[in-house]
């Protein structure tokens, strides 16, 4: 366990020492962003997690695991890992949190997302994936990110409504598969990993139609979001929009411990859609970006957790890839992820879907804020409704939901304007 009792093992100490090592060798003058930290190695691994760390590093480098310096070799894996929490070269807490430099360019990484399924059993365990992005002012210039227990056949195959998706996939070929995608290039690449190298390369882009919606059912909702949010259904708008797209596939993570699983299962209407498990952050993107167009996610933060800001790493790399793809994620305020430090501070929850889907989405959100009052206790501010009307003024998503008009009538600024006249009040959740 790490210092913030997070689980890790050595596997995540040696990717990431491997991966500054080797790219530091190259780019001198970039610097480095990774999970991991030393004084976490010292502390919390002691002397014994540490030599086989070093034995892993040395062996992944092609030197001699047999050292003639040991002490020096501890202080050199130690300093290479601290390259990525900003804490070289001296010992002290890790300062892991700070913001990127504009005049910088960054390799971000995440040397094992999804540690906690990494370390059951081979034949147990799910997905995880590592992750390593170039970032400059702002901007993902190239993201790469394996998923080494993801069979390329499951990986390439169709996704059928109801079925588990890829957390219940072994690999039982050689080392799973890698996918890459390029700033200015349309799509990504995915290979399949193998020891001989990458092979079976494939270009990955959304071109499939949308799921298909119901024109009348459609119709309906847009009409009763100008009515005054008139509800369809006792269930809550969104049991609307559920009908609306009956193909949708919602990728979760039940198990999180920073979303809260059990708000948008109240959003669908008490039912999920059909739904896949998947475990590591990274991979739910990452199926969503090579999946057909009907997969989505949205994801809410846990009331308790207020204050408390994702992490960069668990987002950068897939979040690119997807909407290189085709795919468009946002926070639960329509506002585009901005890493401009290792923690996303301006960002609040997550909606990544199809842009045809994505504007619903954010309405059917919308409608919770404004109209429940158990949904307003999530809110990062507090509850304040003054506080939420500037934040969706503000939102860059509203032109985007404007262009869904309703004969003359502008959704996104109907809405925000509806509210803050006091023109319909907030009412308690009518619970399926």
């Amino acid at each position: 366990m790490k210092s913030d009792q997070s689980p890790v093992t050595v596997a995540d100490y040696t990717v990431q020492a491997v991966m500054i090592a080797i790219l530091h060798a190259v780019f001198t003058a970039d610097d480095f962003v990774g999970e991991e930290n030393a004084q976490d190695l010292k502390e919390q691994g002691g002397p014994g997690l540490t030599k086989l760390v070093l034995g892993f590093f040395h062996k992944a480098m092609g030197k001699d695991p047999r050292t003639e310096n040991e002490k020096k070799d501890i202080e050199t894996l130690y300093y290479t890992i601290n390259l990525g929490s900003k804490n070289p070269p001296a010992f002290g807490k890790s300062t892991k949190e700070f913001e990127f430099d504009p005049n910088k360019r960054y390799w971000v990484m995440d040397p094992i997302d999804g540690t906690s399924e990494f370390k059951k059993k081979k034949g147990e365990n799910g997905q995880y994936a590592i992750s390593l992005s170039l970032l400059c002012r702002g901007q993902v210039l190239v993201a790469v990110t394996a998923a080494p227990n993801l069979s390329f056949k499951k990986a390439t195959q169709e996704l059928s409504p109801g079925s588990r998706g890829w957390e219940s996939s072994q690999e039982t070929e050689p080392l799973g598969i890698m996918v890459s995608a390029v700033y200015g290039v349309h799509g990504a690449r995915l290979w399949q990993v193998t020891r001989e190298g990458l092979k079976n390369g494939m270009h990955v882009k959304s071109t499939r139609p949308p799921p298909p919606l119901d024109e009348r059912i459609f119709y309906n909702y847009r009409l009763s979001i100008n009515n005054e949010f008139d509800r369809l259904s006792s269930q809550g708008g969104s049991s609307s929009l559920r009908a609306i797209f009956p193909h949708l596939v919602f990728l979760d993570s039940p198990s999180s411990k920073r979303t809260d699983s059990a708000w948008v299962n109240w959003l669908a209407g008490g039912k999920y859609w059909d739904r896949n498990i998947i475990y590591a952050s990274l991979m739910r993107y990452l199926e969503a970006a090579i999946r057909p167009r009907n997969c989505f996610q949205i994801r809410m933060p846990k009331p308790e957790l207020k204050g408390q800001h994702w992490d960069t790493w668990d987002h950068i790399g897939t979040t690119f890839i997807y909407e290189q793809c085709g795919g468009l994620v946002t926070d639960l305020l329509g506002r585009p992820l901005v890493f401009k430090g290792t923690k996303l501070r301006d960002t609040w929850g997550i909606i990544a879907a199809d842009p045809e889907i994505h504007p619903y989405l954010v309405l059917a959100v919308w409608d919770a804020f404004l109209h429940d009052q158990q949904t307003q206790r999530y809110f990062p501010w507090g509850v304040n409704h003054l506080d939420l009307i500037h934040h969706l003024k503000n939102s860059p998503y509203i032109g985007r939901l404007n262009a869904l008009k309703f004969g003359e009538i502008e959704l996104g600024t109907r809405i925000v304007a509806r509210f803050a006249a006091g023109a319909t009040a907030p009412r308690a959740r009518l619970d399926p």
